[in-house]
């Protein structure tokens, strides 16, 4: 009996289907062929709306992206623009974006993840019908939270619009796919081959015919190639047999697209490891679809970004996809380009731009007031490594530094003599800081822990552990109680600096946590993070108490002024800012930079603030209002770090050139010290 009614039932379903299939074969739905076509129209106009501004770049500085402009004006000229959309040309993507040597090198001499270059890639992937694709970029650039708010809208008003016609596309299918499952394959071909001749790019459309004709006794090879093209991260097309010279790359195609489909195709920004590891494995799936390449590249893009700086590991990664792309002199000249630290980039559009708040209406001669004069007195070398970090003892007889050599070394201020060296480090001591006292040091490097260190005697006194990834900053509260400590795991933790226990945890930031500083009466801890906000935090209840956001990049460095009031910040791609503490109110940038900001103090006694970064520059500016007064040159690569001796008559800075240098300032009337 129960056998039965299962099989009348099974019966009865296979009944229903067969009569929902037999009425899809009567009437057939097609894409919305308006919609498709106003994909392509809005993605056209997005891209040539901004074509202008990349048409402004000096072609001596920068011949890609003027090569690329001039290839998108080409295509122009064969579009009649005035003829109904279902009329206008399509065209190929692959010879105008992604084996393009010109475009990827305008990429890669416009300032890394900037939003107008984005539009413009992800605005020609649409018009040329690649929905999918623009689709997983836009998805892609949710974890870029640089991206300033009126491009942010453009995105996700493009990203509503490719919904609409991906849904749109998926409810027309499941009628082929009805008659599919009802086995009448050939009414299933003939939908689909309906719906390629509206939208002609449809992965899904590809996919579901190449699936059919294979239950058809046909050759699906070519339509599930299609799909993997179109969408490479359709991992229902990865499937069946692949030459030997790209066996090896399936494992990676499955990993890459099971770390898109839990961590990346959401809007949540994710870690960086995870974003590294999706490039990875993207670039190794290259040999099975080009298209992972782009993605590959659109995801390291976003980390450097991030980072503000390009590393080896960068450019390495960088030059392979590249090669595999569109290999050439042109790609070569790409590639040199990129190890030159010198060279600048192409700014269309601003991260997150705050020229809106800069001082206006001062008098010209306002900074001329005071005359700020520096001289390099002193240059320190023997670490034999890239110097991370450097600090000034309290009494501004020693230095500190940490080095990539995982070594602390204490300098004599005076006559650069090492003091004394400590090891005992598992990884680079990227971050120190003394104790107000002068007796203690702490530091943190990438085995996740951070300790504090006697300067008497170089042993450790505390380990303190508990984050779950590296510590990149750490600070001493102002009366020496308390140790802080940033760390990549997104939170800060404070610890009691005398017995090494931890006082309280705070989370909150939605990426690593980069940078920290205490404000001077200890009541506040601001941290700055890699989700492009700073934060301020209640050091006694552990409470979050204000958000500033507005950041362009991540936020490497934060200094207090000695008052409290204000707060400077090195968040942005080529300037810092500055803030109001009370109000969260931006009060100006300093930008004249040529490169990414890393290191932001101001001077103790308060008058000046002084910025560092990757142009191998120090800039020092009037604090109240933000005037540059002073560039100190000498380094020969990436500067890393800045101090100011505790009498603000001297700076140090300390460089992957492997070396310290300090420098001695004067106002106007006074001697450099010598």
């Amino acid at each position: 009996m129960n056998r039965w009614l299962v099989g009348l039932l099974f019966g009865s379903l296979l009944l229903v289907g067969w009569a929902d299939a037999q009425e899809q074969k009567q009437s057939p739905r097609l894409p919305n062929e308006k919609l498709v076509y106003s994909a392509r129209q809005v993605g056209w106009n997005t891209a040539i709306k901004l074509l202008p501004k990349l048409e402004s770049a000096d072609k001596e500085k920068y011949p890609g992206i003027l090569q690329f402009a001039e290839d998108v004006r080409r295509l122009e000229r064969s579009i009649d623009t005035k003829k109904p959309k279902r009329e206008w040309n399509w065209f190929v993507a692959a010879p105008l974006i992604h084996q393009n040597p010109n475009f990827w090198s305008a990429m890669y001499e416009v300032a890394p993840s900037n939003p107008d270059f984005k539009l413009v890639h992800i605005g020609l992937l649409m018009a040329s019908g690649e929905i999918d694709q623009a689709h997983n970029l836009l998805h892609l650039l949710s974890h870029d939270t640089g991206i300033p708010q009126e491009a942010r809208t453009q995105l996700n008003w493009t990203d509503s619009l490719v919904h609409q016609l991906l849904a749109d596309n998926f409810a027309c299918l499941k009628q082929g796919i009805a008659l599919h499952d009802a086995k009448d394959y050939e009414g299933s071909i003939k939908i689909f081959e309906a719906a390629l001749s509206i939208w002609p790019q449809s992965s899904a459309a590809e996919y579901e015919l190449g699936y059919s004709l294979r239950m058809n006794k046909q050759d699906p090879a070519l339509h599930f190639a299609n799909c993997r093209r179109l969408d490479p991260l359709n991992l229902a097309a990865h499937q069946g047999t692949y030459s030997p010279d790209v066996l090896t790359a399936r494992q990676e195609v499955g990993q890459a697209i099971s770390i898109w489909k839990k961590s990346l195709n959401s809007k949540i920004n994710a870690d960086d490891e995870v974003i590294l590891e999706f490039a990875r494995c993207c670039q190794k799936a290259g040999p099975i679809e080009l298209r992972f390449h782009e993605l590959a590249l659109v995801a390291r893009q976003i980390l450097v970004a991030r980072k503000g700086r390009y590393d080896d590991e960068d450019r390495e990664f960088i030059a392979s996809s590249l090669r595999s792309l569109a290999s050439g002199p042109v790609t070569e000249k790409s590639i040199e380009r990129l190890k030159d630290p010198a060279q600048e980039w192409f700014q269309p559009l601003l991260r997150k731009t705050t020229d809106a708040t800069s001082p206006k209406n001062l008098p010209a001669n306002s900074a001329s007031k005071v005359t700020l004069v520096g001289k390099e007195v002193l240059t320190i070398e023997g670490t034999n490594s890239e110097i991370q970090s450097v600090a000034y003892s309290p009494n501004g007889k020693f230095l500190a530094s940490g080095s990539k050599n995982k070594t602390l070394i204490l300098w004599d201020a005076e006559s650069g003599k090492e003091v004394q060296a400590i090891n005992g480090f598992s990884g680079q001591v990227g971050t120190i800081a003394f104790s107000p006292n002068g007796k203690f040091i702490a530091t943190g490097s990438e085995n996740n822990v951070a300790k504090v260190w006697n300067v008497l005697d170089g042993k450790e006194a505390k380990h303190l552990t508990g984050h779950s990834k590296a510590v990149v900053s750490v600070a001493f509260s102002p009366d020496g109680k308390r140790v802080a400590t940033a760390s990549l795991d997104q939170t800060l933790k404070i610890w009691d600096a005398t017995e090494g226990t931890e006082e309280s945890t705070l989370a909150g930031h939605t990426a690593g946590v980069r940078s920290l500083a205490f404000s001077p009466d200890g009541k506040f801890l601001a941290s700055g993070g890699a989700d492009y906000t700073v934060k301020i935090w209640d050091t006694e209840k552990g409470t979050l108490i204000r958000t500033m956001g507005g950041h362009a990049a991540a936020v490497h460095g934060l200094s207090f002024s000695p008052d409290g009031n204000r707060l400077a910040a090195a968040g942005s791609v080529l300037w810092a800012t500055v803030w109001d503490v009370n109000s969260g109110r931006l009060l100006f940038p300093l930008k004249q930079h040529k490169q990414w900001v890393r290191s932001v103090v101001f001077s103790p006694d308060g008058k000046w603030i002084a910025t560092a970064g990757l142009d191998h520059l120090i800039k020092l500016w009037d604090a109240n209002q933000g005037f540059e007064l002073l560039t100190l040159s000498g380094h020969s690569n990436s500067i890393n770090g800045i101090a100011f001796s505790p009498d603000s008559k001297r700076i140090c800075s300390c460089s992957s050139d492997r070396t310290i240098k300090i420098w001695a300032l004067t106002t106007s009337g006074e001697d450099v010290v010598p």
